[in-house]
């Protein structure tokens, strides 16, 4: 068990507190993202996502492929929030899912079921750079659902990148940079 609670602090920021029985969370959390509004994301392995507010802690599990009730898979690897407010979440096998927190449903991307998706980014208007692990690097159109092959620099270094038993991760940095 994991004996700490977050606790978000004056700054705007989340702290741990220890001393308090997080058991639920089974030391599997992958991915803690914040949102604009200062809310802090825990991805796990086996217990979904929690969005954790300043007073509560709301759980999102697995729930039927299609449904829009909950994730495609449980097993959560990395979350990005769009300005727009929507949460993007990658599963491991689950493919993409999109949550809209003003209604609280989700959509699963089923173009994307079955693939492991690492990294989650913005590239440009309704398209998301995505890395897919033993895939590669992708643009990813959410409005046609469909990839599109990102090349890093070569085809020597994107082989040598993204399937050396490495995956790359993608995370914008600034208006025109992309680490």
């Amino acid at each position: 068990t994991v004996d700490a609670k977050i606790i978000k602090n004056a700054g705007n920021g989340f702290n741990w507190d220890m001393g308090v029985n997080l058991s639920t969370l089974n030391n599997s959390i992958t991915k803690l993202y914040e949102d604009s509004s200062h809310n802090m994301w825990a991805g796990t392995v086996r217990d979904g996502v929690f969005l954790f507010k300043e007073t509560y802690i709301k759980t999102y599990t697995d729930s039927s492929l299609g449904s829009s009730n909950g994730l495609s898979e449980r097993a959560v690897i990395s979350i990005f929030e769009e300005n727009n407010g929507k949460v993007w979440i990658g599963t491991d096998g689950g493919g993409i899912n999109e949550f809209d927190p003003k209604t609280e449903l989700f959509t699963h991307h089923l173009s994307t079921y079955n693939d492991k998706i690492t990294s989650i980014t913005h590239f440009s208007t309704d398209k998301l750079l995505i890395s897919a692990y033993g895939k590669g690097l992708f643009i990813y159109n959410t409005k046609k659902h469909s990839y599109i092959p990102f090349l890093l620099k070569d085809e020597s270094t994107n082989q040598e990148e993204c399937f050396s038993g490495f995956t790359p991760f993608v995370y914008k940095i600034s208006e025109k940079d992309i680490l």
